[in-house]
């Protein structure tokens, strides 16, 4: 992988959990570490989600390896959101790459 193909400027979310004066929870997303990536569709499909038939598309997103990045978090590209659904590290030439695969249209970030 040619590190001159990370073009697509991302941030990375992760899930913040508040509480508020009356002790309920607040979750708010907040940004865990913002990188450069190749953003990449790759399929999309239908499925259902809450009995509703709604669009899926995939994406693969390569990025350098960073620590910490696991499935709960979810990327913002674009103004849109997208969740993570895996993570592959791929080792290349001695450059660490990481290949993210988001979906959009299941949770909507």
């Amino acid at each position: 992988m040619d590190s001159g193909r990370l073009k697509d400027w991302i941030e990375i979310q992760q899930v913040s959990i508040t509480f508020d004066q009356y002790n309920s929870e607040i979750e708010s997303w907040t940004e865990f570490d913002s990188v450069w990536s190749e953003f990449a569709p790759t399929r999309g499909a239908e499925k259902v989600v809450a009995a509703q038939l709604r669009e899926v598309q995939t994406f693969t997103v390569t990025i350098r390896h960073l620590p910490g990045i696991n499935t709960t978090m979810r990327v913002l590209f674009d103004s849109d959101y997208y969740d993570i659904t895996s993570i592959e590290k791929s080792i290349i030439r001695r450059n660490e790459f990481m290949l993210l695969t988001c979906t959009k249209g299941v949770n909507d970030g």
